[in-house]
C-alpha cells in the first residue's frame, strides 16, 4: 500500500533568469598560433628573440590555420581563440608541448586555458546583461 496522491501538486516556479549563451571555442592545432604569425609578418622583437630560423618548422613561421582564419570571422565578443598545442603567445615554443602533450602548452594545458577562458566569457557577459536591466 502506499499514500501517493496525484493531482494537488504545484511545483514552485523559479525565479533564477536563465541566460542563453553561444560560445564559438576555436583550438588550434599543434605549433599554429596566430599571434605568433603575426608577429613574424611584422618582425617584432619577440620574433627575433623566439622565432628562430626562417626554415625552422615553428609557430611563427607557419601561416594562419583555418581554425584562426574561421576564428578572425567570428564575432569577437562571444568566441574564444587557444593557441595551438605547444605554443604560447609571444614565447618560444615548447618541445614538451608540441612533442609529448604535456606541460602549460600540451593537452591538458590547453583545456584548462579553454575552460578558464569560457568563464570569464561568461561572466562578463552576465554582468554586461545585469548592466543593461
Amino acid at each position: 500500500m502506499h499514500n501517493n496522491k496525484f493531482g494537488d501538486y504545484t511545483p514552485e516556479i523559479s525565479k533564477e533568469e536563465v541566460l542563453d549563451i553561444t560560445l564559438g571555442i576555436f583550438f588550434d592545432g599543434t605549433l599554429n598560433n596566430k599571434t605568433n604569425t603575426i608577429e613574424r609578418r611584422d618582425k617584432t622583437p619577440d620574433y627575433k628573440k623566439n622565432g628562430g630560423s626562417p626554415t625552422d618548422n615553428n609557430s611563427y613561421n607557419n601561416d594562419w590555420s583555418n581554425v584562426a582564419r574561421l576564428w578572425d570571422h567570428y564575432d569577437k565578443s562571444s568566441g574564444i581563440y587557444i593557441e595551438g598545442i605547444g605554443t604560447e603567445d609571444k614565447e618560444e615554443d615548447s618541445m614538451l608541448g608540441y612533442a609529448f602533450g604535456t606541460g602549460d602548452t600540451g593537452i591538458r594545458g590547453k583545456v584548462r586555458k579553454g575552460c578558464e577562458e569560457i568563464v570569464k566569457k561568461v561572466k562578463n557577459i552576465k554582468n554586461a546583461k545585469k548592466q543593461i536591466k
